[in-house]
C-alpha cells in the first residue's frame, strides 16, 4: 500500500471507530521529558480494551491504525445519524425560541 492510498483519518475520528466499533480506547505512553524533540518523533498508544481495561495491543501508533481502517474502509468521516430527534429535546427548542422571541 502506497503512502497516497492511506485515508487520512483524523485521530478523534479513529478514537471514535474504536470506542463504537471495537469498544477499545486508547492511550498515550509516556516517552520521556522533551521526547518530542527528537528526529523521527512517532506517539505511541496503548491500545485497551474498555470493558476489561486489559491493554490489546502495545506501542502502536496512529499510522498504523489508518492503513488498517483503510484496508477495512472505513469512510473518512461519519455518515449522518438519521435517528430522529427525541420529544424531549423538541420541546426544549420550541422552549428556547419562545424565550428569543420574549427576549426581542
Amino acid at each position: 500500500m502506497k503512502k497516497y492510498d492511506i485515508i487520512p483519518y483524523h485521530g478523534n475520528r479513529i478514537k471514535q471507530i474504536l470506542r463504537q466499533e471495537y469498544n477499545c480506547r486508547l492511550e498515550n505512553i509516556w516517552q520521556g521529558y522533551k521526547s518530542n524533540r527528537r528526529r523521527g518523533y512517532v506517539e505511541l498508544y496503548d491500545l485497551i480494551d474498555c470493558e476489561t481495561n486489559t491493554v490489546i495491543a502495545h506501542r502502536i501508533t496512529l499510522q498504523s491504525l489508518r492503513i488498517l481502517f483503510t484496508k477495512q474502509g472505513y469512510p473518512l468521516k461519519r455518515e449522518q445519524d438519521r435517528s430522529e430527534r427525541s420529544k424531549e429535546a423538541e420541546s426544549f427548542l420550541k422552549f428556547v425560541e419562545v424565550l428569543k422571541n420574549k427576549e426581542k
